[in-house]
């Protein structure tokens, strides 16, 4: 090869590898953004999520302190331990009682004190 054909070559080698860092700076520019654009609305989901979940809690907790209220009441529809209820009634309304006792995560201290 000659001298000439030599530096056409190096020029040419040259022009490429300054097109591909140009390429490589565009790239890595455009998916920096594209990041950015996905990870902002992430991140904003992700807060509003955290919030909902904490209203949510907050929310269980008031229904349960407010079912636990009922407590007493309901202790008092239970039959006495030993006592079967005698009547398709006092049979419905024991059953009854004993579901909403559990849904409520009543315990003990919501019975009535025993005679």
């Amino acid at each position: 090869m000659t001298e000439s054909a030599v530096e056409a070559l190096r020029g040419a080698v040259d022009r490429l590898s300054d097109r591909a860092e140009a390429l490589e700076r565009r790239l890595y520019s455009q998916t920096r953004a594209l990041w950015w654009a996905i990870a902002g609305p992430g991140v904003v989901m992700a807060a509003v999520i955290i919030v909902g979940m904490a209203v949510l809690l907050d929310n269980h907790q008031q229904i349960r302190e407010a079912n636990q209220r009922w407590c007493p009441m309901v202790g008092l529809l239970l039959p006495e331990s030993g006592e079967t209820p005698t009547t398709d009634r006092s049979k419905r309304i024991a059953q009854e009682a004993q579901v909403l006792f559990e849904d409520f995560d009543c315990g003990p201290s919501a019975l009535p004190p025993k005679e």
